[in-house]
Formats: C-alpha cells, sequence, structure tokens
C-alpha cells in the first residue's frame, strides 16, 4: 500500500516535468476559487465541518499534528506515520522536498491575497490541537 503513494505522487507530479522547471513558476500561475464569503451557507458548513473533526479527533491525531507544526520532509515523510517505506521515502526525497516547496510558495501567496482569518479567530469554540498562530 505505501508504495502506492509514491506512485500516485510521482504519477501526479509526471505532467510538470514537460514544463522544464515547474518550481520555478511563479506562484501566480496557479489559481484557486477565493474562500466562501463570511455568513454565506458554505462559510457556515466550512465550521460545522471543523467542528465535527474537533468533536472526532483522537489525542494520536492532536499528537501528530504538533508534529507536524513545522511541515518538513521528515515530519511528513520521514518518520513511522508516512505513508512510505523508508527505502520508497528516500527515493522520494528530491521530489517531494520540491513539491513542498513549491507548495508553500504557492499557498503563502495565495494566503495573502484572500486574507481569511484562522477560523479560531472567528469561532472562539474552536480549540486546534496546535499553537494558535
Amino acid at each position: 500500500m505505501k508504495n502506492f503513494f509514491l506512485r500516485l505522487t510521482l504519477f501526479l507530479t509526471f505532467p510538470f516535468t514537460a514544463l522544464g522547471d515547474w518550481a520555478d513558476l511563479p506562484p501566480d500561475s496557479f489559481s484557486l476559487a477565493p474562500p466562501p464569503q463570511s455568513g454565506s451557507p458554505a462559510y457556515a458548513r466550512d465550521f460545522e465541518i471543523l467542528k465535527e473533526h474537533q468533536s472526532t479527533r483522537t489525542e494520536s491525531s492532536c499528537e501528530l499534528g504538533r508534529r507536524q507544526f513545522f511541515p518538513s520532509y521528515k515530519t511528513m515523510f520521514a518518520n513511522q506515520e508516512s505513508p512510505l517505506e523508508a527505502e520508497e521515502a528516500d527515493l522520494a526525497f528530491a521530489l517531494i522536498t520540491k513539491v513542498m516547496k513549491v507548495t508553500e510558495k504557492i499557498s503563502s501567496y495565495q494566503k495573502q491575497i484572500f486574507k481569511r482569518p484562522r477560523p479560531y479567530s472567528e469561532d472562539s469554540t474552536l480549540e486546534p490541537c496546535i499553537m494558535k498562530i
């Protein structure tokens, strides 16, 4: 099963290889739909989902989240919770590191565009497992 995740990652990233060094694409090359408007039914549904997750989360899932507070290759793919076997993780290191850097670049850019507050800043009944930022 773990081999499946490596193959899926490689399959999903393969189209980007035709673009040359896709990691150098500017973050505005990727677009996201805006988040739901405050007060809309979709906005309310987002918070319902968060509250459902909060009511069913386990201490072990919170612990995993705390260990991944600052995502890195090591915390995501080179530990006992990794979907990859150790050999697969070693083989995928360069690609996964590159994907994580591109993802960070894109998400930082999109966060600046939308400026959506953290959910716990909007709803005091939400208590994250990890440190609030």
